[in-house]
């Protein structure tokens, strides 16, 4: 009896039996693979496709970055961590704005350090009475801040504006109109931002280096997006002693003194008397504590990490 030849790949079961067979969930394990490294690769997740590190104005000269076993001990809070010490580099010196963990520097609400520093900021300025007012407490007290400011204010008080970089003081965008850009396209939010450097360079001739969203709505791919086209990292906060709905200048010192922590970002807003009254009870509270005072840009310098704050998802 002559057997019959042997017929490969001729199956003759119904398809769905091929679900069950071994070689399809490889198939799938592969792609699967595939799509993840792909992922990694184009997002910045795989630690050897980082970017490499931004140059900005305004930091010192890049530090050594501490061991793990140390930066570990100081997130823990262990007492026999030894804190970094390091004095506050002027704002013209240059900085190497840090890589974090993933790659995207985009983004700072408060950075993580052991020592007793904060960044004081105050938004949506320069108000032409207040804002003054506020530059002649600072000087006072020995203090530098922050100033994230509006550009249509800033055309029509440029002298303040000067005066603040003139002063030491950093100078910063909070877009042209303070409109929510959360729902605007990218063109629209380049055009505020646009505007208002311009506005900035010509009182000061400095270029702001640091952005910070209005109402602080701004979706992720909207961070990256403006970090990458102008090179400028979102800047929240905090601490917010909500100022703006409490006009209260003992309210507000008390928020923004119990709030305090090292690596802070201090929200306030200099167009509101009830603040700028309230400030130099906070300087003189905070300094009791052992705090000092850095801008923006030179508290993301001291450190080689920076804490992301979870996104929120209605700004996504």
């Amino acid at each position: 009896m002559i057997s019959q030849p042997v017929q490969f790949f001729k199956f003759r079961t119904h398809p769905s039996t091929l679900l069950s067979m071994p070689i399809l969930p490889l198939i799938l394990a592969l792609f699967a693979g595939a799509c993840a490294s792909r992922y990694k690769v184009q997002y910045g997740h795989d630690q050897q496709n980082l970017p490499a590190p931004v140059t900005s104005p305004y930091s010192p000269l890049p530090q050594a970055k501490p061991s793990q076993n140390a930066q570990s001990s100081v997130r823990a809070g262990a007492p026999n961590a030894k804190p970094r010490t390091r004095s506050s580099p002027p704002p013209s010196q240059p900085i190497t704005t840090p890589r974090t963990a993933c790659g995207a520097p985009h983004y700072y609400s408060s950075v993580a350090i052991s020592e007793s520093v904060v960044a004081l900021t105050f938004d949506d300025g320069p108000h032409p009475v207040l804002t003054p007012r506020l530059l002649d407490v600072l000087k006072e007290h020995g203090v530098k801040a922050t100033f994230f400011v509006i550009g249509k204010n800033a055309k029509s008080y440029p002298d303040i504006v000067a005066r603040i970089v003139a002063e030491g003081h950093e100078i910063a965008n909070h877009s042209w109109s303070h409109p929510n850009l959360s729902g605007m396209s990218d063109s629209a939010v380049l055009e505020q931002l646009k505007e208002t450097n311009k506005v900035l360079k010509e009182a000061t001739g400095v270029d702001a280096r640091l952005f910070r969203p209005p109402y602080g709505a701004f979706s992720v791919r909207q961070r990256v997006m403006t970090y990458e086209k102008l090179g400028m990292p979102s800047i929240l906060w905090s601490v917010d002693p909500l100022d703006w709905k409490i006009r209260s200048a003992p309210s507000v010192r008390s928020k923004l003194v119990s709030g305090a922590h090292p690596g802070a970002i201090l929200l306030a807003h200099d167009i509101h008397a009830s603040t700028v009254d309230a400030i130099p009870g906070v300087l003189m509270d905070l300094k009791a504590r052992g705090f000092q005072f850095v801008t923006v840009s030179q508290l993301i310098a001291m450190t080689a990490t920076a804490d992301f704050a979870v996104a929120r998802e209605d700004a996504r």
